[in-house]
């Protein structure tokens, strides 16, 4: 176990091969990737991860030489059942999306979620702790949330179908891996994916992040159920979702500043939400 042989008999050098075809179709459409239910994972430290948490997701790993000879006998174990192929350094780096490639792709199955996904799951029944971004376009902003949701708690994220997709391989890398841990639903209809909350949790509170709101964020209600919409970079929460939120609130700035960034401006307010549970 180990030889590189065992993993395969040559090293791909040519952009034609199928695989090679394949990866880099995935890293540029969108399309392909949500028919296939996969994306791409780039780097070192995100393919451990899912290497060690999630193993059965790995679809195919792709590694230079140098790369799959550093691997550990642990990670050639977890790798056993898992089709592994190699690139030439110079193929590599052409196929990969970063600007200094680490040696390592893979392509991971992307599991389908459902909005009863995005609940928790407890002893005592079930619990909503909801971000939904309505028409967020900007990748970095998006995996800067799903991170930050994460760390905040949060039970899952509603995307609308305008909404950056979230296999995007930027969107991927700016999530530092928890894309593999935060449950993530795509919906057509905000106003109905509420609705179907609302005839779940009869207590559900719902917010929309609106500029002119009356009520600054301090003063919601986060104890419980609740939910969170925030909108796009430059023209916020749609007609639809402010109609669907219970009421709007606002974060107090100071000095000339317009607005916050969407993800600042998630951030804030799922912390807030954090320390209430407190």
């Amino acid at each position: 176990m180990g030889d590189l042989k065992e993993v395969n008999k040559e090293i791909i050098t040519s952009p034609s091969n199928p695989h090679v075809k394949r990866l880099s179709a995935l890293l540029k459409k969108g399309r392909l990737r949500r028919e296939e239910g996969v994306f791409v994972c780039e780097g070192r430290k995100m393919f451990l991860e899912v290497l060690f948490q999630f193993p059965e997701r790995i679809e195919t790993a792709y590694f230079t030489e140098k790369v799959y000879n550093e691997l550990n006998e642990s990670c050639r174990e977890r790798l056993s059942e898992i089709s592994c192929l190699l690139m030439s350094d110079s193929l590599f780096d052409k196929a990969a999306e970063t600007v200094t490639p680490q040696g390592v792709l893979a392509i991971v199955k992307f599991p389908g979620r459902s909005l009863e996904d995005l609940c928790l799951k407890q002893e005592n029944g079930s619990v909503l702790r909801l971000l939904i971004l309505d028409n967020l376009r900007d990748p970095g902003n998006l995996g800067t949330v799903v991170r930050t949701a994460e760390a905040a708690g949060m039970t899952g994220i509603l995307l609308s179908s305008e909404s950056v997709d979230v296999t995007n391989p930027k969107v991927v890398r700016s999530t530092m891996g928890a894309i593999l841990r935060v449950p993530v639903c795509c919906t057509d209809s905000i106003a109905e994916a509420v609705g179907f909350y609302r005839r779940k949790f009869a207590d559900l509170k719902v917010y929309a992040a609106a500029l002119d709101a009356s009520i600054p964020y301090t003063q919601a209600d986060f104890t419980g159920d609740f939910a969170i919409i925030v909108g796009n970079e430059s023209s916020g929460v749609g007609r639809e979702s402010v109609e669907a939120a219970d009421c709007c609130l606002h974060i107090p700035m100071e000095g000339r500043v317009e607005s916050l960034n969407a993800a600042v401006a998630a951030a804030v307010m799922m912390y807030r939400a954090k320390e209430m549970r407190k």
